[in-house]
């Protein structure tokens, strides 16, 4: 189902027989539903462990994330990576790249968006690392030891297992 029923450029209805590229019928523009792009950083320590999240607010508080969010209009991934990290934990990251990539889902304000993830190891940085913004806790996690539940979303689940069987 489309989050959106009306056409961002003459508010005329959108009719929905091809549900990824709706149609407007009064002026006839086409709105592309692409996914919205969101990253998440494996952060890994000189012990070989991985930094992971608690959420501060909805969705998902409480839950464990990857540290990361989403780009803004215009902005290059690894910039994003850099902001996001300094916002969330304080830390200007030295060099990260990109290691995968996860379709998902995405629930804000009751719509269900699809997000495009893609994730970075980061593995090198400055500061020290300390929760902010939207970052209630963090916890270093060996690669074994991981938690079992409590994931925000599914698309963390599969890159962490990928991360566990050492395939990213």
């Amino acid at each position: 189902m489309l989050p959106y029923r009306f056409c961002p450029k003459c508010g005329g209805r959108l009719k929905t027989a091809k549900p990824s590229a709706p149609e407007c019928r009064q002026c006839g523009f086409i709105f592309f539903q692409n996914s919205a792009l969101a990253f998440g950083a494996l952060i890994i320590d000189a012990r070989g462990r991985i930094l992971l999240a608690r959420r501060k607010f909805a969705p998902q508080k409480g839950k464990w994330d990857l540290l990361g969010g989403f780009l803004l209009y215009g902005e290059e991934a690894e910039d994003a990576v850099a902001r996001e990290l300094k916002e969330e934990l304080g830390i200007k990251v030295k060099e990260s790249r990109l290691i995968g990539t996860e379709v998902g889902d995405y629930l804000f304000q009751g719509i269900k968006f699809k997000t495009m993830n893609l994730f970075y190891l980061v593995s090198d940085w400055r500061g020290e690392i300390r929760p902010q913004d939207d970052v209630a806790s963090v916890t270093w996690f060996n690669r074994k030891d991981l938690p079992r539940t409590g994931w925000a979303f599914g698309w963390i689940t599969k890159a962490i297992k990928k991360w566990q069987r050492g395939e990213l």
